[in-house]
C-alpha cells in the first residue's frame, strides 16, 4: 500500500503540475496571495479563505480525473482492492496531497480572525472536508472538463456573493467561507448545511468511481431524492425556529427605554441599545429635533437563503416605518461586534437609515450634504464612546479617514460636507441652527449657501479651515 501511495503521488505531481518546480511555484503563489489578503478588511481575509478551499477542490478534482481515465484505471485495480477501498484510497491520496493547506487555514483563523482554538479547529475541519467532497464529485464526472468548469463557477459564485456585509439570510447554500464571518460564534445552520452537502457529494462520487460493476442510473437519482428529503427537514426545522421566535413576546431593554426586543439575548441588546441611544441623541440634536422615529423594535429573524426565496420575502435589516425603527436580525453577522469591520458596517447601516429620516433631508443637495457631514462626525463620536474593544479600531479608522478628507482639496461636490463636519466638532451649538436655516430658507445654490454663512454664521465663515475650503472652490 505504501508503494502504491508513493507511486500514485508521483503520478499526481507529474500529471497535474508536470514537475515539482511548477507545483512549488503554484502553491507558493497561492500562499503569497492569501498572505497579502490578510492585510485588508474582513472581505479580503474571507477572499483568501475561499481561494484556498477552491484550490483544494480543484486539486482533488484533477486527481480524481487522472485516475478515472481509461489509461489509469489499472493503477486502482492493483492488489485486488474492492470498490470501497479504491474510493477510500483516492480520498486518502487527495488528503495527503492537500494536507499542508490545513495548518494554513488554521493559522488564518487563529491570527487573521482571532478565533478560539476549538472554533478554529471545527470550522477548518468542516471546510476542508467540504472542499474535498466538492472536488471528488466534480472529478468523478465523465464529461471531460466539466468538473474543472464547475469548480471554476463555484469560485466565481463565491467571489460575487461571498460578502460578510450582506445581511440577507442566516446561511447560504454554496458560500463556503460563511462560517468564518462569525468565527467565535459558530453558525449551526452553516455547519449542518455543509455536512449535508459533503455527504451528498461523497456518495454521488462513489457511484461514479465504481469499477467492474454494473452501474444503475436509478442509484444517483435515489441519492439525490434522499438528500432533498433530508434538506427539506433541515429547512423545516429552521422555519419552526423562526415562527417560535416570531411568537415570542417583546421585552423592554429597561423600564425607561423605548427599545423592545425578542429572539436575542439580554447581553446583545445592551450593545444595540448603546448604539441606538447614542446615535439617536446626536441626530436629534444636530437636526433641531427633526428625527422621525420614536419606538425601536429589535427581533431575530434567522432563516436560510433558500427559505426566504421560498417565502418570496425580502426583509430589510434596518428600516424606519410609521415612526418606528425596525432592526431585523436576519444574519448572525449583524451582531458579531467582536469584528471591527462588521461593527462598523452595523453603525453605518443605522446611521444611513437615521439620516435619511431626518425631516427635510431630501429637500435639496444642501440639506442632504449638511446631514451627511454631520453623520461623519456622529460615526466618529459614537465609535469613540462605545464600550466595545472593536470600536477603538473604528474610531482610529474614522479619525484617519476624516483627517485625510480635510487635507484633500475641496470640490463643489463635497465642500458642504466638509464644512458641516467642521461645524459638528468646532461649533456644536450651531449644528441644528445651520441645518434649520438651510431647510427653512430653501437654500438651493452655492451662492445662497455661502451668503448664508457670511451673513448669519460669521464665526463659521471666518474659520481658517472653512476659508481654505471656500477658496479652493472659488
Amino acid at each position: 500500500m505504501i508503494r502504491l501511495t508513493l507511486k500514485s503521488l508521483k503520478i499526481v505531481e507529474s500529471e497535474i503540475y508536470n514537475n515539482k518546480l511548477i507545483r512549488y511555484i503554484a502553491n507558493i503563489g497561492i500562499l503569497l496571495l492569501v498572505f497579502f489578503l490578510q492585510f485588508g478588511d474582513i472581505t479580503w481575509k474571507v477572499t483568501g479563505n475561499y481561494i484556498i478551499l477552491v484550490w483544494i477542490a480543484m486539486n482533488v478534482c484533477l486527481t480524481f480525473d487522472i485516475y478515472l481515465k481509461n489509461d489509469r484505471k489499472h493503477i486502482l485495480c492493483l492488489g485486488k482492492l474492492s470498490n470501497v477501498k479504491r474510493y477510500v484510497f483516492l480520498i486518502f491520496l487527495c488528503i495527503i496531497t492537500n494536507l499542508l493547506w490545513l495548518p494554513v487555514l488554521l493559522l488564518q483563523l487563529l491570527v487573521g480572525f482571532e478565533a478560539y482554538w476549538i472554533n478554529a479547529i471545527v470550522i477548518v475541519f468542516i471546510q476542508y472536508i467540504y472542499a474535498i467532497s466538492l472536488g471528488t464529485v466534480c472529478g468523478s464526472l465523465k464529461i471531460k472538463g466539466i468538473g474543472v468548469a464547475l469548480i471554476g463557477l463555484f469560485g466565481i459564485y463565491n467571489f460575487v456573493f461571498c460578502n460578510p456585509y450582506n445581511y440577507k439570510a442566516s446561511s447560504h447554500m454554496f458560500i463556503v467561507s460563511e462560517p468564518i464571518f462569525t468565527v467565535n460564534n459558530l453558525n449551526a445552520e452553516c455547519i449542518v448545511n455543509y455536512i449535508l452537502f459533503a455527504l451528498l457529494f461523497f456518495t454521488l462520487a462513489y457511484c461514479n468511481v465504481k469499477i467492474n460493476t454494473k452501474k444503475k442510473r436509478k442509484t444517483p437519482v435515489l441519492i439525490i431524492l434522499l438528500f432533498i428529503a433530508l434538506y427539506a427537514v433541515f429547512l423545516q426545522s429552521t422555519l419552526c425556529r423562526y415562527y417560535n421566535g416570531m411568537n415570542e413576546e417583546y421585552k423592554k431593554s429597561s423600564d425607561q427605554s423605548n427599545i423592545n426586543y425578542r429572539g436575542i439575548s439580554d447581553i446583545q441588546i445592551v450593545d444595540i441599545e448603546s448604539i441606538i441611544e447614542l446615535m439617536k441623541d446626536e441626530y436629534y440634536t444636530v437636526s433641531g429635533k427633526k428625527l422621525l422615529f420614536g419606538n425601536v423594535y429589535v427581533q431575530e429573524q434567522y432563516l436560510p437563503e433558500m427559505m426566504w426565496l421560498i417565502k418570496g420575502l425580502d426583509v430589510k435589516p434596518i428600516e424606519i416605518n410609521d415612526n418606528i425603527l425596525n432592526i431585523n436580525i436576519v444574519s448572525p453577522n449583524m451582531l458579531y461586534f467582536e469584528n471591527s469591520d462588521l461593527l462598523k458596517c452595523f453603525l453605518e447601516e443605522v446611521s444611513v437609515e437615521m439620516e435619511m429620516n431626518v425631516s427635510g433631508y431630501d429637500e435639496s443637495k444642501f440639506t442632504r450634504h449638511v446631514i451627511n457631514g454631520y453623520s461623519m462626525g456622529i460615526l466618529e463620536k459614537v465609535s469613540d464612546r462605545l464600550e466595545l474593544e472593536s470600536s477603538r479600531e473604528i474610531y482610529d479608522y474614522y479619525r484617519e479617514y476624516h483627517d485625510e478628507m480635510l487635507r484633500l482639496p475641496a470640490t463643489k461636490y463635497n465642500y458642504v460636507k466638509k464644512i458641516a463636519y467642521i461645524v459638528y466638532f468646532d461649533y456644536p451649538e450651531y449644528t441644528d441652527v445651520l441645518y434649520t436655516s438651510i431647510y427653512e430658507k430653501e437654500i438651493s445654490s452655492d451662492e445662497e449657501f455661502i451668503n448664508l454663512l457670511k451673513e448669519d454664521f460669521k464665526e463659521i465663515y471666518e474659520n481658517k479651515k472653512v476659508v481654505e475650503i471656500l477658496n479652493a472652490i472659488y
